[in-house]
């Protein structure tokens, strides 16, 4: 009798943390699936960004490179302008030599504060793209499932379960026990010693 009840409370532990162990395992795979959808949709989103922040810079290095062949175009023609007009007045030396040299430095200087703004803009671009990585980033971790404990039925748990086993079992064995440690009859009560004798 008390092994029986043993090996019920071992198969109603088992039972139990089995049980428990599949929900946590079912709580978890849940948590992951969520987790991953908004992950990718997280990226999704920082993916568009950058291109956005991307795109933008292209355009810009576009209009950049536009004002420069500006710039140097008519850089070149005020230098044709003026040694066309020096030749006309016949007028040569260091008088045009200077002249030149002013364009040249005018041009230098243009282009000079265009590639500083350039600069500025790309460390400006460069920056948002790291933002938005971070952003990413903090949006993902912000998403990560709680911690899942999945119940383990190893030795421990055997050792557990055989533990409770043996106090069903030996709950039942103590109530057997006073069972049949009761009398079977009645006793009799001697009715003269009780009442006397007449």
């Amino acid at each position: 009798m008390f092994g029986l009840f043993a090996v019920l409370g071992f198969l109603a532990s088992a039972y139990q943390q089995v049980e428990a162990s599949k929900a946590a395992e079912r709580q978890a795979e849940a948590s992951n699936r969520q987790f991953e959808l908004r992950r990718k949709a997280s990226e999704e989103a920082y993916k568009k960004e950058v291109f956005a922040v991307r795109a933008q810079e292209i355009e810009q290095q576009a209009e950049v490179a536009a004002q420069a062949e500006q710039i140097t175009r008519e850089a070149l023609s005020a230098k044709g302008v003026a040694l066309a007009s020096a030749g006309s007045a016949n007028v040569g030396g260091m008088a045009v030599a200077d002249a030149i040299n002013d364009f040249n430095q005018q041009e230098a200087g243009t282009l000079s504060r265009l590639n500083l703004f350039q600069e500025f803009r790309s460390g400006q671009t460069e920056q948002a793209v790291r933002n938005a990585a971070s952003s990413n980033e903090l949006r993902v971790l912000s998403f990560l499932p709680g911690p899942t404990i999945i119940p383990q039925f190893g030795v421990a748990g055997a050792f557990q379960a055989v533990g409770f086993g043996l106090q069903i079992g030996a709950g039942a064995q103590k109530l057997s026990d006073s069972f049949q440690a009761a009398p079977s009859t009645i006793p009799q009560t001697n009715s003269s010693s009780y009442y006397g004798k007449y």
